[in-house]
């Protein structure tokens, strides 16, 4: 399987878990809302897609940096810690592979 065909997949992957998510923050439409702060840079996301808008935003990250390298880790967007801007990076961000870390009521860093 080629690179194309691999990220084809994991955007795939990644609107299948973006919709989960959205029909399930939506049906809590009436409860206080979340915010996640991007892993790459400080944008903020609220309401009920606050999530699958987040973890679109960051896989724009990536792909603006598609195919760059470096020793491993250096940029945030080499979320794999290979060196390489590649799909294994997005792999991680499709697969939500992140904690949150709260930093204010409701509000939460996302870090790998």
């Amino acid at each position: 399987m080629n690179e194309k065909a691999i990220v084809g997949l994991v955007l795939g992957i990644g609107a299948i878990t973006g919709l989960v998510i959205y029909v399930s923050k939506h049906a809590q439409a009436d409860e206080e809302l979340e915010t996640y702060e991007c892993a790459f840079c400080e944008e903020r996301f609220s309401g009920p897609d606050s999530i699958m808008d987040v973890t679109q935003h960051m896989e724009n990250h990536i792909q603006s940096k598609w195919g760059l390298s470096g020793t491993p880790g250096w940029i945030p967007e080499d979320v794999n810690k290979d060196g390489v801007i590649n799909v294994l990076d997005m792999i991680m961000i499709g697969q939500q592979k992140w904690s949150l870390v709260p930093i204010d009521d409701m509000v939460y860093k996302i870090v790998f």
